[in-house]
């Protein structure tokens, strides 16, 4: 069980990571802001081993809010006293700084981690966090079945063609549409966005379906 968190002003250690694509830099500063952890660089297996070892409940622990905050956060919080997301608002303040280094951001943010001026981030649940991935997976899909609709239409366009009657994309008018007198080109680019298509539209319904699901849990 996750020890109760420490008062912000009861901390000895603010530790801040300044994450990457391929590896994280971790640094820290005590209540003076005075630096007690030099800014190493980690991969991300190497510092959740490096984690269990060094951090300790007296901890505070500062992150930006990037697409893998969730992963991390998750990780560190039954370690420290409390992990805090950072808005990108304190990224700008970091950016500001004339000379810009990994380690310069690192000591910088848990600088303002211990001067408590860190904007930050609520920190949804794991359950919303799904939703929402989910929801933005389902938009992605239908973006790029509106673009497979579109270039359809514009086949459409191009030749003077009056769309089947009913639902034009649907399975049952792939032979209307496998049948028209088009280029040899033009009508593999119809066979593989209609496939696309329909491909995507399936992918819709399984995700709506997910969707409908987890709502009701």
């Amino acid at each position: 069980m996750p020890t109760p968190e420490l008062p912000h002003a009861l901390a000895t250690r603010f530790v801040a990571l300044d994450v990457h694509r391929q590896y994280l830099v971790v640094g820290a500063v005590d209540s003076q802001q005075q630096v007690v952890l030099t800014p190493r660089r980690f991969g991300f297996a190497a510092f959740a081993e490096w984690a269990q070892v060094h951090f300790t409940h007296a901890d505070v622990v500062v992150l930006e809010a990037t697409s893998n905050a969730w992963l991390l956060y998750d990780q560190l919080q039954p370690l420290v006293a409390e992990v805090v997301v950072a808005h990108p608002q304190a990224v700008k303040l970091i950016a500001a700084a004339r000379v810009k280094t990994d380690k310069r951001d690192t000591i910088k943010l848990a600088s303002l981690l211990a001067a408590n001026l860190i904007p930050a981030v609520w920190v949804p649940p794991p359950a919303v966090r799904e939703l929402r991935a989910l929801v933005t997976h389902r938009n992605r899909l239908v973006k790029q079945r509106t673009q497979a609709a579109n270039r359809l239409h514009s086949v459409l366009h191009r030749y003077n063609l009056d769309p089947p009657p009913g639902i034009p994309f649907a399975v049952h008018q792939q032979e209307w549409w496998l049948a028209l007198d088009l280029p040899l080109a033009e009508k593999l680019r119809v066979q593989q966005d209609l496939r696309l298509y329909q491909t995507l539209e399936t992918l819709v319904q399984e995700s709506d379906a997910e969707l409908g699901r987890l709502s009701r849990l």
